[in-house]
């Protein structure tokens, strides 16, 4: 009828327009196009031409269902802490296969003209931030695969360790004797220190490059990738080597931290990250079975009786290590705020996910007893995402083995 009113310059085109049917949930994923319906970000922009020129359908390895459970809990942990943000990643440890990747705040792709800047950042692939003391696993691990550590000496912490004007102490004061075992599970600083002291920083660079610490992850399927800030090897000063034993002085991203840990636990094969599903990566080793067996045991204790207790799911044999870090602003450190880390895996017997949970500057509260560590936020939230993804994922529950083990601790303290 409009068409017939005969109006010059009046008339119908044909044209298409991509709709995103569930909003918000893979914003960061799928990104988004432009008016002409070409790709700006996401998945969106780096397979452009492929979803163009192809009508070969794309699939990818997300889960629906469990990307909205982990959504939803992360934003529950916003709200409960009164954080920033957030951003958690899902991954396959065993091919690297991503099956949920969330960041929060995010945005609505079918209204890409009201998003803010913060919605649009991808804190899982572009987030560049000091860990803190998840980067003990990478300093234990590289220190057993040395050979110049194992897990049965001991190293004494009773006093700070110096190394030129930089004094390391430990928050805690554990000053006793630590295994590898209990640097991790009591975080210590001094205990890190004294690791990676015996082994030198030759070797730790080194390690630290074979899991890509000091490169863009150009291969994965996103185009808003960061690259993790690096010392230079002129740089690389012993007062450095110390710090970044236990997560200061390195930056990297979530999905670095999250790629690099399943390799630690998976056996010691690092898998590049993916998107797609079925793009499977030979893999490179980069810790020997046993070093990966020995650091599965210990990252097992730091649930069972560490720092990241608050995540021991029965049945599911959680084993992971606790971060918090103060806050880097404008090149100097805000004490008042700080990221906090838990990174995850399950089942320890035999492990088939990684799940990394970061959380921006949550604040204290009465229900925290006025802590903002990890173990108060980031470690709650990712017990009860695990207690709803696992039967999901259909991750059979042990609770034999769990039953077993209890019997086998109190007969070993009595």
């Amino acid at each position: 009828m409009v068409n017939n009113l005969g109006i010059p310059g009046l008339e119908f085109e044909n044209c298409e327009k991509r709709i995103y049917p569930h909003k918000n949930l893979f914003a960061h994923v799928l990104g988004s196009t432009n008016v002409d319906n070409v790709g700006i970000s996401g998945i969106e922009k780096h397979m452009d031409n492929r979803l163009t020129t192809s009508t070969k359908p794309l699939y990818l390895s997300v889960d629906l269902g469990i990307q909205n459970t982990i959504r939803d809990e992360l934003l529950a942990g916003v709200k409960q802490f009164n954080a920033e943000g957030a951003a958690a990643i899902l991954m396959d440890v065993k091919t690297g296969e991503i099956v949920a990747m969330t960041s929060v705040p995010d945005y609505d792709p079918n209204e890409n003209s009201k998003i803010g800047e913060r919605e649009m950042f991808n804190f899982a692939t572009k987030g560049i931030y000091e860990a803190g003391s998840v980067f003990k696993v990478f300093n234990t691990a590289l220190s057993l695969e040395s050979g110049k550590v194992k897990t049965t000496d001991r190293f004494d912490t009773s006093h700070p360790v110096f190394i030129g004007r930089l004094r390391v102490t430990d928050p805690h004061g554990s000053h006793k004797m630590l295994t590898p075992e209990d640097i991790l599970v009591e975080s210590s600083n001094i205990g890190s220190t004294l690791e990676i002291l015996r082994v030198g920083k030759k070797f730790q660079r080194k390690f630290l490059q074979s899991i890509n610490m000091d490169k863009a992850l150009s291969e994965f399927e996103l185009p808003e990738i960061a690259t993790p800030w690096f010392l230079s090897e002129k740089r690389w000063a012993d007062v450095s080597m110390a710090t970044i034993s236990y997560g200061y002085g390195i930056s990297s991203t979530p999905l670095h931290i999250i790629t690099a840990f399943s390799a630690i636990v998976n056996g010691g094969m690092y898998h590049q990250p993916t998107l797609l599903e079925g793009n499977k990566h030979k893999g490179k080793r980069i810790v020997s079975k046993q070093t990966s067996d020995n650091m599965r045991q210990l990252l097992r204790a730091v649930v069972v009786r560490g720092t990241g207790r608050r995540a021991n799911v029965e049945g599911y044999q959680v084993m992971g290590k606790t971060g918090t870090a103060d806050k880097l602003e404008n090149g100097r450190y805000n004490h008042k705020k700080s990221m906090s880390t838990f990174i995850s895996a399950f089942p320890q017997s035999n492990p088939q996910y990684a799940l990394i949970v970061v959380m921006d500057d949550p604040k204290a509260s009465k229900e925290t007893y006025g802590y903002t560590t990890a173990g108060w936020n980031a470690v709650p939230i990712t017990k009860n995402i695990i207690t709803s993804v696992a039967p999901q994922l259909n991750v059979r529950a042990d609770f034999d083995l769990e039953k077993q083990k209890s019997i086998v601790d109190a007969a070993y303290k009595r």
